[in-house]
Formats: C-alpha cells, structure tokens, sequence
C-alpha cells in the first residue's frame, strides 16, 4: 500500500480518482458500530461512504461489508458487492478476480447507476429543498442552476 494511503492526509481529488481508476475491486470496512447515536439510541447519518459512489463513479468495483441502506442505494449482487464475514470476503474476492466479465458488468451497472441518480448534484437536492422552506427571512435556492450541472444560485 502506498505511503499516502497509510498517512494521516490520505489522498484526495485527482489522485484519488486515478487510485480508484486503477483498482479492479475496493474493499470497503464501514465500522458501522462506530457512527453516533442519538440520546434515544437512534443513528445519526448513515453507514453509506463517499467511496460507495466515488469508486463505481470511477469504474472501481465495491466490495463492501454489509450497510443497512445500500440496497436502497445500489442493487446488491448486481452493482457491487457485500460481505458479512472475513469467510465471505475472501469468497466474494476469489470469485470477482476470475470472472472478469461478471466483474467488468457489476461495474458498468453500479456507475450508470451513480450517474443517474447519486451526484452531489441528486444528493444534495433534498437539502436544497428543504433550505428552501420558509424560516423567519425566506432564502431562495433556485435548484435549475443544479440541473445544468452548476452550483445553486443563493439569494
């Protein structure tokens, strides 16, 4: 493993990108039981990662352990795939290194799929949406300017 991966900094934007480009198949560890709870015990945020739609948005294949919601984000078994124990990891890694052409598939699913509906641009809509709700002084977040692919326009 590179030296940049190992660090504190990590790597990111454009060598992040060629990282994933070169990868046939990212292993993705969540450490679900790491993310806040709520006073009540429910969970903040959400299990998914960036590297769930970074890495397909980038032709890299997610083998991932199990995330409650991405069968809400991805087909499982068809745009990427999960495990549950080290058992299965090595299963699921020994199957995807030999069929390349089941591999190289999953791949073009999971990245249409990311195309389609998983840009920051989708992403962010609900938010955008839900800042423009009326709060004391109206803000006005004209969400057109996110179709065409630009930043939202604030007023």
């Amino acid at each position: 493993v590179p030296r940049a991966l190992n660090g504190p900094r990590g790597i990111f934007g454009k060598a992040l990108v060629r990282c994933y480009q070169r990868t046939a198949t990212l292993i993705s560890i969540q450490r679900e039981h790491m993310t806040s709870l709520t006073v009540d015990g429910t969970r903040l945020g959400t299990g998914l990662s960036f590297r769930h739609f970074d890495a397909p948005a980038c032709g890299a294949l997610v083998l991932s352990e199990w995330v409650e919601e991405l069968p809400e984000a991805f087909a499982v078994g068809q745009e990427l795939e999960t495990f549950v124990t080290p058992e299965e990891l090595r299963e699921k890694c020994r199957y995807l290194l030999t069929h390349e052409p089941q591999r190289l598939a999953m791949v073009k699913r999971a990245r249409a799929r990311v195309l389609r509906e998983h840009t920051y641009a989708h992403r962010s809509r609900p938010r955008l949406e839900w800042l423009e709700q009326p709060v004391g002084r109206p803000t006005q977040v004209h969400l057109s300017r996110l179709d065409r692919g630009a930043a939202p326009a604030v007023r």
